[in-house]
């Protein structure tokens, strides 16, 4: 004999069907390394406290290379946080836009770093970054490296006390994780276009006649979780996922430990970081096609329940 749902049966059924249809979308993202600046590439721009993209004043680094140059505007976002998948593995990402990328990847040897902010303090509590291992080679890594003097909340507050726990060479402190970057496998850099930046429409926005570049990386989420809530960070009760609320800083540097280049927001060195508004890993809410696409699946539920009553 088949056993008829009752309304609440159907109800229950239907927020069920809702529930799985969430997770199963929220698994599907993916991150796109090359692909444009959209949420359905996995990507959002960094946005300022107060509203509207963080800004980066023009010219501002401070030896003027063009690698270290942030640029940003009210109509062009600096940066962008991505959260999806690459093969599979789920992944954070980042992406920063500069001045200029100097034409060929062997002229990329500069650091560029994302600061986090957890706690609510003035301080970073990890960095996330992108550098060259040697300044004399073109061997690139991806690193995820713990905040200098990590209990003194008078350091890391700024570009003049921020440094890493971090070190090659042999030398006795390593980061927390290290990566080989692999071209179009883990990181990319390309020139901005319309294909690939949606948000204004300016790929030159300091007007000096280079097109401005997108420097593009991503790490594993499970190891930056792992970072996060190590004791060396915030602690193994700190309890970090992918729904848990941060700040971040974006900052470049010629040199591998160090802040002495350009920081997202500020002109100069001395003033303390300016953080994003508060943003999560995972994207919050499905995509208006997601959303369609339920509604599509649920309206049968929705009628049958309404004909009962």
């Amino acid at each position: 004999m088949v056993q008829r749902l009752s309304s609440g049966s159907s109800s229950v059924l239907s927020l069920s069907l809702l529930a799985g249809l969430l997770a199963s979308a929220a698994q599907a993202q993916t991150l796109s390394l090359g692909g444009a600046d959209t949420v359905a590439n996995g990507w959002r721009p960094i946005m300022a406290t107060g509203g509207g993209y963080m800004t980066d004043p023009l010219n501002d680094s401070q030896t003027g290379q063009a690698v270290c140059e942030i640029v940003g505007t009210t109509a062009s976002p600096a940066a962008y946080f991505g959260y999806g998948t690459i093969g599979g593995v789920q992944n954070i990402g980042f992406r920063v836009r500069l001045e200029a990328l100097a034409g060929t990847e062997s002229n990329l040897k500069q650091a560029t770093w994302f600061g986090f902010n957890f706690d609510g303090d003035s301080s970073v509590d990890l960095w996330v970054g992108m550098d060259h291992i040697s300044q004399q080679s073109n061997q690139w890594q991806l690193v995820i490296a713990n905040a200098a003097n990590q209990n003194d909340n008078t350091q890391n507050i700024g570009p003049s006390n921020a440094s890493m726990v971090y070190s090659t060479g042999g030398q006795s402190t390593l980061p927390i994780n290290a990566y080989a970057a692999t071209l179009n496998t883990n990181y990319t850099y390309m020139n901005a276009s319309a294909t690939n930046t949606t948000l204004g429409t300016s790929y030159d926005l300091d007007g000096k006649g280079t097109t401005d570049g997108l420097l593009t990386w991503a790490v594993s989420f499970a190891d930056f979780a792992a970072a996060v809530n190590s004791a060396a960070v915030m602690g193994t009760g700190f309890g970090f996922n992918s729904n848990s609320a941060f700040t971040l800083t974006v900052v470049t540097s010629n040199t591998q430990n160090t802040v002495n280049q350009d920081t997202l927001g500020l002109s100069g060195l001395t003033s303390s970081f300016i953080y994003s508004s508060p943003i999560t890993s995972a994207i919050p809410v499905p995509e208006p096609h997601t959303a369609l696409s339920l509604g599509v699946l649920l309206a049968p539920f929705a009628l049958r329940r309404r004909r009962r009553a």
